[in-house]
């Protein structure tokens, strides 16, 4: 009895092994299929986000941030970063921050 109980109880501990193993690459493979989707989402890179919780897009603001958003009809590229901190003057006078900084350089 113990020598057909023994090979059973080690097929069915490599079996539990193995099915363990193919669950965790299962899952593994979902979830960076689920990434790769949620990170097809352009909100974020919009002109008419807001970022703002209460209201997150002017123009579809029940799909945004979904997987709805994907292929907007609406969506419009906003300016980089670099390019927005670049261009960005003073609004407390009427000459731009930036050309003040350039002639305080030329004349020191």
């Amino acid at each position: 009895m113990q020598t057909i109980l023994l090979p059973i109880c080690l097929l069915f501990a490599w079996a539990t092994i193995a099915l363990l193993f193919w669950s965790g690459w299962n899952t593994l493979r979902q979830g960076i299929t689920t990434l790769k989707r949620l990170h097809r989402i352009p909100c974020d890179r919009c002109v008419f986000f807001t970022g703002d919780y209460r209201l997150k897009c002017t123009v579809r603001p029940i799909e945004a941030l979904t997987e709805d958003a994907i292929d907007c009809r609406d969506f419009e590229p906003a300016p980089s970063y670099s390019s927005r901190r670049a261009n960005r003057s003073c609004t407390a006078c009427p000459k731009s921050c930036k050309s003040k900084a350039k002639k305080e350089l030329v004349s020191s």
